[in-house]
Parts: structure tokens; C-alpha cells; sequence
């Protein structure tokens, strides 16, 4: 059996510790934890490590405040090593959960030694410490490689594929406080439990697999021994066949060829409704008559198709006729919409109206130049030759309407150009005022800056100097010393005081410093200067610019005066009314100008209009002979469809096709029946195979149920037995005996109890001595096993001192002769003081 080995687990917003990383070694050794309740000690060591591994757990493993948290396990299975990462993250109704698996190719002896350098110095339960990330970093000591999947489903596949079943890993390497005593069980619950242990599953999967093979085969069974769908459809087959058979031998065509199929008719007419599929046969009729009489009526029919053909060769040829019919009434109507045109061309020319025309449009050209004449241009050329106007203008003569009209138009686009260019002007002279202003505001602002920085440096002065002044006095006065012996001041009290004198002289010359540093900016500042430059400092070009930007204003309203005064003078407006007539007369010009031509043209086509009509009407003659040719040919080709339709129904075509119908419905039902009768024949054959089937998957049910585990245990449970009874010689005075019985149905394992009082079951012993022998019973499983961890988790609770001392030797004879990784939490006293523990791991509540 290949059992896996935890190496290293690393915990991140896990179960109550919130906002804390966890990382814990499961490095080989005896380890004693001392853990209040609710402090957590199931989230590391069971529920941590079940969830990493199988995904699986009985309680939300993140914290119930976090919303992120991970579970990484380094494990080894199969003598290789993989890291399975589980990032959890808070849902609404579920915690969702993304997964990574890793293989790690490590290549040395010991990884978990390996792993130890790099943990805190003696410690395998490390607080705010990654100990994944950090075997992470070592990528040349523990290369990493990722195995890519599709989804959760594929990686926990895969990752189920390498590890023992999750009720295999429980029952074997952890027993927990509140865990079901196995010999409390019921018998047959305590056989579940066994195979277990001893990874005989598969025998239940097998025997699960072949009971659903046998419900399976009982289903097909069922829906083929009903024969109830197949009568049916028997029945259906046979009544078409009757009633065709009856359909022919009432007909005279084939009554003589079907007569003596009328015995089968009579006998199965009687037993119809009786008739079932396993009973009957189609000896008793002869499908050769009625292949025989479809033949024959094939032949009629393949006649009928002769003058069938016949027919529609004619209505075609009919069609035809009519298609050419219709074409040629086409082009009568085109021929005779040409000749509407022509004789509409011909009825036009008239010689009278052309000279008409030709007069009107003298006429018009007439009126123009009265329009022309009436116009005095000389005032145009007299304000042409004005220099303030030529610019834009030009100085040519002006001779007719359409020059004086475009020289208007200049001079009313050109007011309006200069109309924009005063607005311009304008807002110019808006913007040069607004500069003035605020060059004024400036200026007097500069000036007031300059006063105040003079008041602030002449202030500071004086007072510079009267601090001088004051300090000159305080040397004065501390300088004065009346002395007794010579009756007047001591001459030398600055010699006597030199150093204190000399003090006071480098503060005044540093008073006097800053008086002269004043006195040099007041007098480098010059501020009157400075104020008489800006009174005094003569205003920019503005005013100049200003006068500039008026004249131009000037100006150009003077110009715009002179051509308005112009355009009133020679009264643009008629100009322009004239010049719109000249227009209007200009058009009908053109228009009669078109017409002219227009007639002209006709007047020249006279002669190819006439030729035209003749031919036109030649064709029309002729369209007309060929309609009344047609016509004859459609009523010959009508009286010989007629005769052939005749001769159809007089040789019976409809009962001839209504007789092969029936003939072919009932050959095809014969069709269906005998294909019937041979899946009826297979469907026999079938049952007899699934009836050997279920058979012989009952006496393999049997097999698995019994003999196969018999075999299995027969081998496991002395050994377990004897390493048990082992284990309770240390503690207790009974043994137990477990062992196989095989009921009708079922196996189940039973235990009795032996020992001075003789045979006895398990209920009889006291709560304490059933505590025993569960703990017995899971360090028999791993001493057997050879399992590479086990977890104790209160396990002796409730024990007197005598009975304690025998236990606390028991696990201690137990784990010096395992080299396992062994973890104990006990609160009780003597098992904690006994000196085999590597290490005492505290978790704090």
C-alpha cells in the first residue's frame, strides 16, 4: 500500500487566525501539543492538510472576517514530492476556491531536513512566517514545475489519481477526540471501516459496477420480452395486406391472377386478433403472384407513359404557338407606337410656323437693344477713373447692362468688405484704450512700491541709529567708575575692564556696520529717482497708434460715402431690373432657338420619315398573316390531344395507377413483415444471451460480496488482531477477538471480548476501558501500516492514574520503536511529563 507523507503546510487567513500566516514542518519526530479548545489546533494538523489534499472539509476553512486566505501542502507520494496551492476567496453564499499543482524534483535524501535550514532555528510551527515561499526561493534546490489542467475538476482528478482514498487517509493516520468507536459499530458498519484501512474499496466499486450491469441487462430484458409493440405492428400489416388483396380480386383486371390468395384472406380474416408474432409465418401465401401482377401492370402503365409523352409533346408544341403569339401581338403594338411617332413627326413640319418663330425671335432681340440703348454709361467711365476706387475696379469702359452689372456687384461686395474692416477698426481702437488704461494702473503701482520700500528702509535706519546712539551712551556711563582712594573717576577702569570694553566696542562696530549697510542701499536705491523716471517717463506710441487706427476709420467711411453716393446716382436698381429682363428675354431666345433648329431638322427628314411609315406598315401586314397561320396550327394540335386523352381513359389509365399503388403498398408491407419476423427471431436470440448474461454477473456479485473479501481479510485480520491484543497486554486484563461471519446476504465483522470472565461483547466493557481500546486500535493500524504520521487528539480523556501510567507506556514503548512523525494533544498531566517528546508545541487560544 503506498501511504503519503506530509512534509510542510503553510496557512494564511485560515479558520480563527485572522490577518496571521502559519507555516508548520512535519519534520520526523514525538511532539506533544498543548492546546486549549477552540484554539485552532484542528485547522493545522487535521482539517489544514484534508482540505489541501482532498478539497473536502466539514467547515469553511477561510476566516469568517477575511476575504482571502491560502493553503499550500508539500507532500511526497509514490517517492515523488508535488506542492498543491488552494487560494480561497470569500463569496457570498460559498467560498470559491482556485488551485496550482506543483511536481518538485528534488534529488537529495532528505527534503524535510533540506527544508529545516531554511525554517527558524528549532521551531516546526512558525507564526507570520512563509515557509513556501521561502522553499520557493531555493528554485536550483527545489525546481518547481507547474502542471497545467483545464479547470479545479481536471487538477482534483489528477491529484486523486496519485492519493489514497480521503476515508483511507482519516482511518489511518488521524484519531480525533470526538471519532466513532469502531468496535461500537454494528457489525456490518465496522466491515466499512476495515476496508477502509486496508484500501479494499475497489472491491465495492467493483461490485457496485457489475449490480449496475445487471440492472441494466433486467431493463433489456423487460423492453424485449414485451411483445405487445410487435403484435401490434403485425396486425397492422397483415389488415394492409387483406384489404389490398380484397381491393385486387374485386377488380376484373387482376381478379383472375390474385384468386387463389383468397384462402389465406378467409383463414386470416378468423384469427386476426388472436394472431401473436412468435406464432406465425408467410408460408401460407406466394409473393411471386403479386410481383407477377405488378409486373404485368408496369406494362400497361409504361403504354400510358407512351401516349402520356405524346400529349405533352403536343401541348408543348400548343405553347409554343402561344409564346410566338404573344410575341408577335408585342411587336404589333411597338410597330404600331413607331407609327403614331412618325406620322406625329410628318403632321409637325409646317414651313409657316418655322418663319413664326424666326420672327418672334427678332422681335426679342429687337427689345435688348432698346434696353441697351436707353442706358447712359458715362457716369460709370467718370468714376472709374477715381484713384480710390481703380484699386478694386479696374479702370476699363463700361459699354453694356452686363458690365455695369458686374462693376455693382463689386462695389456692393466691396461695402461690405470695408463695412468689416471699420467694425475691425473699431475693436482696434477698443483694445489700444483698454492698454492704455492698465499701462496707467501699472505705472502708478511701480510708484507706490517705490514709496513704501523707502519708508521701510529709511525706518530701518533710524532705528539702526538709535540703537547706536543708545549703545554709545550704555559704554559712556559703564566707562564712569567714582573712585574713594583718589576722590574723582578711575581714569583706568577700560584697561582694568579690557576684555568686557573690548566686547562692547565689536557690538558697536557692528551697530555702526549696519547703520553704514543701511545708509548705502537708501543711497544706491536712489528712490527719487526712480519716481521721477515713471512721473516723468513719456507715454508710449499708443496715443499715436490710436490717431492712426481713427484716420483709417476715417478714411474708409469716406470711401464707402462715395460709392454709396454713386450707386444712388446712376440708379442701380433699374440697372439691375434691366439686366434681369435682358436675361429673361436671353432664355427665350434659346428656347426659340431650339425649336428653329428642332423644325429645321424635321423639315430635312421628310422624306426618311415616309419610306418608314411604308415599311412600317408592310411589317404590320405581315404579323398578321402569321397570327391567323398559328391560329389554324393550335386548333389542329388541341383536336389531337383531345383523341389521345380519349383513348387514355378508354384503356382505364386511373385504374390501372390506382391498382399498381395498391399492388406496391402491399408488396412493401410484406416488406415490413418479414423483416419483422426476423428481429422477432433475433430478438430470441438476444434474450437467451442477456438471460446467461445476468447469470453470470449474479454469481460474480456473490464472489465479490464474499469470497474476494474473505480472501483479503483472511490475510489482514489475524496479523491485526494479534498486534491489538498485543497493544491491550500492557493496559488491560482482556483480549479481543475480531473475525469474518458470513451471513446469507451480507460479510460482517465481529468482536468479542475474552478474559477471566470469559466471552463477553464489547458494550460491556466501562466507557474508560472502550477509550483504550480505540487508541489500541488506531496504533495497531499504523504499527501494521507503517503509516508515516499519526495525530492523537485527546484520545485518553476520562482515565484513573493507575490506568493512565500503563497507557502513558504503552505510547511511549510505541513511539521508540517508530522513527514517524507522531503528534499528541492531551491535557493530561503524567503523559505530558514523560520525557520521550522532541519538542512541546504551544498554541495559544
Amino acid at each position: 500500500m503506498n501511504m503519503i507523507n506530509l512534509v510542510a503546510i503553510y496557512y494564511q487567513n485560515i479558520g480563527p487566525f485572522e490577518g496571521k500566516e502559519i507555516s508548520l514542518l512535519f519534520e520526523q519526530g514525538k511532539y506533544l501539543i498543548k492546546a486549549p479548545i477552540g484554539s485552532g489546533k484542528s485547522f493545522l494538523f487535521f482539517d489544514g492538510p484534508t482540505y489541501a489534499l482532498y478539497k473536502n472539509s466539514s467547515r469553511n476553512m477561510l476566516n469568517i472576517n477575511s476575504k482571502e486566505g491560502e493553503i499550500s501542502l508539500l507532500f511526497e507520494a509514490n517517492g515523488m514530492y508535488f506542492l498543491v496551492k488552494r487560494r480561497l476567496k470569500a463569496g457570498k453564499s460559498k467560498d470559491s476556491c482556485s488551485s496550482q499543482l506543483f511536481t518538485i524534483n528534488y534529488r537529495g535524501e532528505d527534503i524535510v531536513q533540506e527544508i529545516a535550514k531554511v525554517c527558524p532555528e528549532g521551531e516546526i510551527l512558525m507564526k507570520d512566517f512563509n515557509l513556501i515561499a521561502e522553499i520557493e526561493k531555493y528554485s536550483d534546490l527545489f525546481p518547481l514545475e507547474e502542471q497545467t489542467y483545464k479547470n479545479e475538476t481536471d487538477i482534483q482528478q489528477n491529484l486523486d489519481q496519485l492519493l489514497p482514498p480521503r476515508p483511507v487517509f482519516l482511518s489511518t493516520m488521524f484519531l480525533l477526540q470526538d471519532a466513532e468507536n469502531i468496535f461500537e459499530m454494528q457489525p456490518a458498519e465496522r466491515l466499512i471501516v476495515l476496508k477502509n484501512v486496508f484500501w479494499l474499496l475497489g472491491i465495492d466499486e467493483a461490485k457496485e459496477k457489475v449490480q449496475e450491469k445487471k440492472r441494466e441487462i433486467w431493463y433489456k430484458l423487460k423492453a424485449l420480452q414485451d411483445q405487445s409493440q410487435q403484435d401490434a405492428k403485425l396486425k397492422k400489416y397483415l389488415g394492409i395486406i387483406i384489404k389490398n388483396i380484397r381491393i385486387l380480386l374485386q377488380n376484373e383486371i387482376t381478379k383472375e391472377k390474385v384468386k387463389e390468395t383468397e384462402g389465406f384472406v378467409l383463414e386470416i380474416e378468423d384469427f386476426l386478433e388472436k394472431l401473436s408474432l412468435n406464432e406465425f409465418s408467410l408460408n401460407g401465401i406466394d409473393r411471386q403472384i403479386f410481383d407477377q401482377v405488378k409486373q404485368d401492370l408496369k406494362k400497361k402503365e409504361e403504354g400510358f407513359l407512351n401516349i402520356q409523352t405524346s400529349i405533352e409533346h403536343l401541348e408543348k408544341q400548343y405553347r409554343e404557338l402561344d409564346a410566338q403569339e404573344e410575341k408577335g401581338r408585342e411587336e404589333k403594338r411597338n410597330l404600331e407606337a413607331k407609327l403614331q411617332e412618325i406620322l406625329k413627326q410628318i403632321a409637325s413640319i409646317d414651313p409657316q410656323k418655322l418663319e413664326g418663330l424666326k420672327k418672334e425671335k427678332a422681335k426679342y432681340y429687337e427689345e435688348t437693344s432698346q434696353l441697351e440703348e436707353e442706358k447712359d454709361y458715362s457716369a460709370f467711365s467718370q468714376f472709374l477713373r477715381n484713384e480710390e476706387v481703380t484699386g478694386f475696379l479696374g479702370n476699363n469702359e463700361v459699354k453694356n447692362l452686363q458690365e455695369a452689372r458686374e462693376i455693382i456687384q463689386k462695389l456692393k461686395q466691396a461695402g461690405k468688405d470695408l463695412q468689416g474692416k471699420v467694425s475691425q477698426i473699431d475693436l482696434e481702437i477698443k483694445n489700444i484704450q483698454l492698454q492704455t488704461q492698465q499701462t496707467q494702473k501699472d505705472k502708478e503701482y511701480h510708484i507706490q512700491q517705490i514709496k513704501e520700500q523707502e519708508k521701510y528702509l529709511q525706518e530701518q535706519l533710524v532705528q539702526a541709529q538709535r540703537r547706536l546712539q543708545e549703545f554709545d551712551g550704555t559704554i559712556e556711563e559703564q566707562s564712569i567708575f567714582a573712585c574713594e582712594k583718589i576722590g574723582t573717576n578711575c581714569p583706568f577702569i577700560k584697561v582694568i575692564n579690557k576684555q568686557h570694553f573690548e566686547q562692547l566696542d565689536k557690538q558697536k562696530q557692528s551697530l555702526f556696520a549696519e547703520v553704514e549697510t543701511l545708509q548705502e542701499q537708501v543711497k544706491k536705491a536712489d528712490f527719487a529717482k526712480k519716481r521721477e523716471i515713471l512721473e516723468q517717463e513719456e507715454k508710449s506710441d499708443s496715443s499715436a497708434l490710436l490717431k492712426e487706427k481713427e484716420f483709417m476709420k476715417s478714411e474708409t467711411e469716406k470711401l464707402m460715402e462715395i460709392m454709396r453716393n454713386f450707386l444712388m446716382e446712376i440708379g442701380f436698381k433699374e440697372i439691375e431690373e434691366s439686366y434681369q429682363n435682358v436675361q429673361e428675354i436671353g432664355k427665350k431666345i434659346q428656347h426659340l432657338d431650339q425649336q428653329i433648329l428642332s423644325l429645321e431638322s424635321a423639315q430635312s427628314q421628310l422624306q426618311s420619315y415616309q419610306q418608314k411609315e411604308t415599311e412600317i406598315r408592310t411589317s404590320l401586314i405581315n404579323i398578321e398573316k402569321q397570327t391567323k397561320e398559328r391560329e389554324a396550327k393550335k386548333i389542329l394540335l388541341k383536336e389531337e390531344v383531345l383523341k389521345l386523352k380519349e383513348k387514355l381513359e378508354q384503356q382505364g389509365q386511373k385504374e390501372v395507377v390506382l391498382l399498381l399503388r395498391t399492388v406496391e403498398e402491399l408488396l412493401q408491407s410484406f416488406d415490413y413483415l418479414q423483416q419483422l419476423i426476423e428481429d422477432a427471431t433475433a430478438t430470441k436470440n438476444l434474450v437467451k444471451d442477456l438471460q446467461q448474461q445476468e447469470k453470470m454477473l449474479g454469481s460474480l456479485y456473490t464472489i465479490l460480496s464474499k469470497e474476494i473479501l474473505l480472501l483479503a481479510l483472511d490475510e489482514y485480520l489475524p496479523v491485526l488482531n494479534e498486534i491489538i491484543n498485543s497493544y491491550l497486554a500492557q493496559v488491560v486484563g482482556y483480549q479481543i477477538s475480531m473475525k469474518i461471519v458470513e451471513t446469507t446476504e451480507k460479510l460482517e465483522l465481529e468482536a468479542k471480548i475474552f478474559d477471566e470472565k470469559g466471552e463477553r461483547e464489547v458494550k460491556s466493557l466501562s466507557w474508560g476501558q472502550r477509550t483504550i481500546l480505540k487508541l489500541v486500535r488506531m496504533l495497531a493500524i499504523s504499527s501494521y501500516l507503517q503509516t508515516p504520521l499519526l495525530f492523537l487528539d485527546e484520545t485518553i480523556n476520562n482515565l484513573d492514574g493507575d490506568t493512565i501510567g500503563k497507557v502513558s507506556e504503552m505510547i511511549s514503548n510505541f513511539v521508540k520503536q517508530r522513527n514517524m512523525k507522531f503528534y499528541t494533544v492531551t491535557h493530561n498531566q503524567q503523559i505530558q511529563e514523560m520525557d520521550i517528546w522532541d519538542q512541546v508545541i504551544e498554541i495559544v487560544k
